[in-house]
Formats: C-alpha cells, sequence, structure tokens
C-alpha cells in the first residue's frame, strides 16, 4: 500500500467512512497479530494486542502521518508498545526490556545452514521454539526484520533506537539461532551465515 493510498484510506477512515478502515484492517490485520504471536506466543494475547492497535488507529486515525512514514511501521510501534506494557507487567524477570552488551562477541564458523532448513519446514516448530526463548529485544528485531521484511531504518523507529542498536541485536539474535540450531541441522556450510 503506498503512502498516499494509506492516507487517503485514513482520511477517509477519520470521516467515519467504515469501508476504508476496514479495508486498513484486512491489509494489515496480518501482520500486526504475527508479529504479536511471535512477541507473546499466545494466540489470545495477540488476538488483543491485534485488536488493542486497530481499535488506537480508529480512535486516534490523526496521529498516523503520511510524511513521516508508511502505516505498517506505525502499528506495528503501537503493538509494539502493548506488547511491551504487558511484558513488563506480568514477566517474572526484572530486565524485561533491558540491553545485555556483555555478551556481544563475533559469528563463530558455522558448517550449517539453518535458513534452509527453516524454507523447507523441516524445523520450524524448533526454531519458532528458539526464536520464542530470545529476548524480547532481539526477539523484536528479527520478527521485524527476518518475518515482516522491514527496513533496519523503520525497525529503528519502530523500537525507539539507532541503527546501531538495531544492527547489534539482530546480530545477537541470529548469533543465538546459529548456536541453538547446530545439533539439528546437516553439515556443509549454508547460505544463513553467509549472510550474517
Amino acid at each position: 500500500m503506498t503512502q498516499k493510498v494509506e492516507q487517503q484510506l485514513i482520511d477517509k477512515a477519520l470521516n467515519g467512512d467504515v469501508t476504508a478502515f476496514s479495508e486498513v484492517y484486512l491489509r494489515m490485520r496480518g501482520s500486526i497479530y504475527g508479529f504479536a504471536y511471535r512477541m507473546l506466543k499466545e494466540t489470545s494475547l495477540a488476538e488483543d494486542i491485534t485488536q488493542e492497535v486497530f481499535m488506537f488507529l480508529l480512535n486516534n486515525p490523526y496521529r498516523f502521518d503520511s510524511e513521516k512514514g508508511e502505516l505498517l511501521p506505525f502499528l506495528c510501534g503501537i503493538a509494539r508498545n502493548k506488547i511491551i506494557q504487558y511484558l513488563r507487567k506480568h514477566s517474572t524477570k526484572s530486565e524485561v526490556f533491558e540491553d545485555d552488551f556483555s555478551k556481544f562477541d563475533e559469528f563463530e564458523n558455522l558448517e550449517n545452514n539453518p535458513l534452509e532448513v527453516l524454507l523447507k519446514g523441516e524445523l520450524a516448530e524448533k526454531i519458532e521454539h528458539f526464536v520464542a526463548e530470545l529476548p524480547p529485544l532481539q526477539r523484536e528485531v528479527l520478527i521485524l526484520r527476518e518475518i515482516e521484511g522491514l527496513p533496519y531504518s523503520e525497525i529503528a523507529e519502530i523500537t525507539e533506537t539507532n541503527l546501531s542498536q538495531v544492527k547489534i541485536r539482530l546480530h545477537r539474535a541470529r548469533k543465538s539461532l546459529v548456536n541453538d540450531l547446530k545439533p539439528y541441522l546437516t553439515s556443509g556450510k549454508g547460505k544463513f551465515y553467509e549472510m550474517y
């Protein structure tokens, strides 16, 4: 959806056009739900977050400004805030969304290809499990980049950080997944490692 079309739909929704709002909802709900589900791993919570995001948009359509960016990152930012609120309220860990730079180091050599395995669907459940186990800051950038396909600049905007932080978090997330998946993969240096 182009920024011009998005803004026209938002403008129509602002003026009470139910059809315009429904179109926005139908185009964007899957991405918002997917992001929320991958962060929280609970269907009902992801549905609630998705509903809250679109209720926020319905009640505050003027908050979206197409001059500042596209609608999906704007909605992901709202979803992220709601996810953080939920995690802070319900987490047993005191530092749910705090960064830990002490474990940042270089990739080790790897002889496996987790991306290819994922694409083949052989380890989808295991990969989902490992993604869910990532720290929230790493998990969200991985989801936004690898699953939602957002550029680094939009991820930085959504996560309210800079490009360096996004890249560091993504690097850590990828490294963690690579290490977790080593025992489950066949030999041979793969594209996943070569990409990162």
